[in-house]
């Protein structure tokens, strides 16, 4: 299985396909799983390249406290690994502000970025869902009750009407759920989280930006219009009846937009 080390931690990553390199960045938690059906599709015309964030799936426990900066810099290290001078960008919630802060850093690197369902910084609704979660995980709530809890948050009601894709899609949010020492991966990446502001630069961006947001997005209802706003010529879509994961929710419609914006 393909690793490479950055710093303290052995990070896991898929190569899939041939041509400009697409890179995918998987939000709170989420290990590279979440974007099967979109490699799977994209890898016939692309460069598919996923990773599992430092803590999640396959790659190491993290050690210490962790920033998004931390994840970005790791992205930039798999760049290297794979001797890739630029790549597209996709960035989902938390990945999002991953790939914003890559476009910051490393301009050069990045090809054109895709922001999907992603913040500016976590508000009041995130910060209470995040340690909620993480009390249930610590008191020792198995993953699949937290993930009933979590879905109306997370998907939008067309979807959550749908029994059996939700229990499809159910095991692409758990991560390492028997695995003591990344228990609390969840919370080292909330705490990076709840420092992230990109206000401060976000106007500085000078890359070809897609913004993309579930128009039912409970978690982050208001940021991605806002990314838009203040990135400039970045261009806003806006999808129907989609909650906050619509690489899950509507994967066809997801990949149909990332072609037309790469291509």
């Amino acid at each position: 299985m393909p690793y490479f080390h950055q710093q303290d931690a052995n990070l896991y990553y898929h190569v899939e396909g041939i041509g400009e390199p697409i890179i995918f960045i998987s939000g709170l938690n989420c290990d590279l799983r979440i974007w099967n059906k979109t490699a799977e599709e994209l890898k016939k015309n692309y460069q598919v390249i996923t990773m599992d964030n430092r803590g999640v799936g396959e790659s190491d426990a993290i050690k210490g406290v962790i920033t998004i900066e931390m994840l970005a810099q790791d992205v930039i290290a798999l760049m290297h690994h794979l001797n890739i001078g630029k790549a597209t960008l996709v960035g989902h919630s938390m990945g999002g502000t991953v790939v914003q802060t890559i476009a910051y850093l490393k301009p050069e690197m990045v090809q054109k970025l895709v922001i999907c369902n992603s913040l500016i910084k976590v508000g009041r609704l995130n910060r209470f869902l995040g340690a909620l979660l993480q009390v249930l995980r610590v008191c020792g709530v198995a993953p699949q009750p937290i993930l009933k809890r979590a879905f109306p948050f997370l998907f939008a009601k067309k979807f959550r009407k749908d029994k059996t894709r939700l229990k499809e899609v159910a095991n692409k949010f758990i991560v390492q759920p028997n695995c003591p020492e990344k228990l609390f991966t969840h919370q080292k990446q909330l705490q990076a989280l709840l420092q992230f502001d990109s206000r401060p630069w976000l106007s500085q961006l000078s890359v070809p930006t897609l913004v993309i947001a579930g128009a039912q997005d409970r978690l982050c209802p208001h940021d991605s219009k806002m990314i838009a706003a203040l990135i400039p010529q970045a261009k806003f879509i806006s999808l129907p009846e989609v909650g906050h994961v619509p690489m899950i929710e509507t994967p066809d419609h997801f990949i149909s937009i990332l072609k037309e914006f790469i291509n």
